[in-house]
């Protein structure tokens, strides 16, 4: 029994150690399943025992005698196994009920962080906020005088001979930056626009009679022209973008910009305006200016013109827009623009007030004078001094460089953004074709050909030569694909039947009988060599039909001793 005991007190020692790291490692998955294993043992020891008891009730006395004594170092061996196996299975038991504790308690929900911060995979994948981009006000908008009624007034009060004083509702070093960019004069079309202005003076009897033809009598009031124009931008499916608005103290009938909200608005003078110019605002302004513009913003190169190295556009802008002006306008004459561009030249050279003078001559109206004046020296603090804001120039520069290079521009890709004539070739496979939309005067190849027709009457009218170089490269005239498709061309054919010919078009080509009887005859034998042609060309020798004829009868039989011993044989 002491021995005994002292085995069961050594395995309690070893058993408490065990449990002791069972508990320690309660999330190791080996321990588990080494616990696991235990137990399996443990379960079969216990049925043995049980089986080994019920044979012992079920043997009778003498016989278990007899073998308790055959099997007495069995029976001690058994009997110290005994309790080892029990304390083993405890030992299972307390194994397998900590592991059901660990199960139930990764069981159950996790617990929401305490410093709930984004996980790793939406920082990955989100994309950080873009930035809003600041929408700059337009160059016009900048350089607008915010005095125009007061210097108005102070000029007239003068006699029209103190020059006024400007003020801009911008700083003072930012609109003198931005007139110095934009005050190169031109002077290389001067000569035109002298010709252009003589020619009224000439053919028509002056500006007011040719002003008077060109736009008539008849005026309407600024909510009309909001009307039209409301209908305009419904007719292009574009009225949900755009808004209209009616503005004092403008220097123009109509402009278009774009707000702060990304909203694009076409802003119209609040004072009458000529019933004969309303569509020609319209094509001008929406038409024109607002299609490319919208255009533009889908192209690659939009709000990055620097990295693609594009010129300045305006020049182009407003040519394009000239030219779509005199859609509707019966005569063709560029007397406006021209007036505008030879104002310029002369704006470069002389203050204010000697502009002024000499205008009048031209624009006999003092309002209409001084708003052009104004125009030009937009920009200035003191408008004593030469110079001049080139914008109004580029009506006319514009229109004249598309006339020139008619034949070469492709008319879709020019309304493809807000693109100069020089850089069409740079941007010829940048484009996205897809987003481009056109007005409703280019919308198909028929509308197009009256288009260039009406380009033609401009070139004709105003005596415009072609340019001598080319603009465009020729090899992206002939790979480019317009925009407008022409219809494809059916091939139609004409036969004649024997000596009468059928009456055909200009297009389809007459067929040449005679030609057609020389290729019919026979081809005639070459003289044999060593002849001449007059020998050639004499009597040949005639035929012996007869020899023919013995050439062509068959062989008799011979009556000769060589043919009957053949025969025989």
């Amino acid at each position: 029994l002491s021995h005994e005991g002292s085995n069961i007190d050594a395995f309690e020692q070893d058993s408490g150690e065990e449990d002791c790291q069972a508990c320690c490692s309660e999330g190791d998955p080996v321990e588990a399943l080494h616990a696991d294993v235990c137990l399996g043992t443990a379960e079969e020891e216990e049925e043995k025992e049980e089986e080994e008891e019920q044979e012992q009730e079920a043997t009778p006395p003498g016989e278990a005698d007899a073998a308790q004594g055959g099997d007495d170092k069995a029976s001690a061996t058994e009997g110290e196994a005994s309790p080892v196996s029990k304390k083993r299975a405890q030992t299972s038991k307390a194994r397998s009920q900590s592991l059901e504790g660990r199960l139930a308690q990764l069981a159950q929900p996790r617990q929401p962080r305490q410093d709930s911060g984004p996980e790793p995979s939406e920082t990955l994948w989100k994309r950080p906020p873009q930035k809003k981009r600041k929408s700059r006000p337009a160059l016009l908008f900048r350089l607008r005088p915010s005095n125009l009624h007061e210097a108005m007034e102070a000029f007239w009060a003068s006699g029209f001979r103190e020059a006024p004083q400007f003020t801009y509702a911008f700083p003072e070093e930012e609109v003198t930056t931005q007139f110095k960019e934009n005050s190169n004069v031109c002077f290389e079309l001067l000569p035109e626009a002298k010709r252009i202005l003589q020619t009224v003076h000439d053919k028509y009897g002056g500006p007011e009679q040719f002003m008077a033809r060109l736009y008539g009598d008849q005026r309407i009031s600024a909510k009309e022209l909001q009307d039209t124009v409301a209908q305009y931008l419904a007719e292009h499916n574009i009225a949900d973008k755009v808004e209209i608005r009616i503005v004092d103290s403008m220097l123009a009938a109509a402009y278009v910009s774009k707000s702060s909200d990304d909203k694009y608005v076409v802003n119209i003078a609040n004072c009458p305006i000529s019933s004969s110019m309303v569509q020609g605002i319209c094509d001008h302004e929406v038409g024109t200016h607002l299609l490319r513009m919208m255009n533009d913003e889908h192209q690659v190169w939009h709000g990055h013109r620097d990295r693609f190295r594009l010129s300045n556009p305006w020049t182009t802008e407003e040519g394009f827009a000239t030219l779509n002006t005199y859609l509707s306008m019966r005569c063709k004459l560029l007397y406006p623009q021209a007036l505008r561009y030879f104002a310029v030249c002369r704006g470069a050279q002389l203050g204010f007030v000697e502009l002024f003078q000499e205008l009048q001559g031209h624009v006999s109206d003092p309002r209409e004078c001084w708003q052009m004046c104004c125009r030009i020296k937009r920009g200035m603090m003191d408008t004593s001094q030469p110079g001049a804001f080139y914008m109004d120039q580029a009506y006319f520069k514009g229109a004249v460089e598309i006339l020139r290079h008619l034949d070469e521009i492709d008319f879709g890709r020019l309304y493809g953004g807000q693109i100069a004539l020089q850089d069409l070739d740079k941007v010829h496979f940048l484009m996205r074709k897809d987003m481009v939309k056109m007005p409703r005067f280019m919308s198909n190849a028929d509308k197009l050909k009256t288009y260039m027709s009406h380009c033609r009457k401009l070139i004709r009218e105003n005596q415009i030569e072609a340019a001598m170089e080319r603009i465009c490269k020729p090899v992206f005239l002939r790979a480019a694909r317009e925009l407008v498709r022409p219809p494809k061309a059916e091939l139609r054919t004409t036969v004649a039947v024997g000596a009468s010919v059928l009456q055909k078009s200009s297009s389809s080509k007459t067929l040449d009988l005679a030609r057609l009887e020389d290729l019919a005859r026979p081809r005639a034998l070459p003289a044999p060599s060593g002849t001449s042609e007059t020998e050639s060309a004499g009597p040949r020798r005639e035929l012996d039909v007869a020899r023919l004829a013995g050439f062509a009868a068959p062989r008799t039989r011979a009556e000769d001793g060589t043919s009957g011993n053949g025969a025989a044989r």
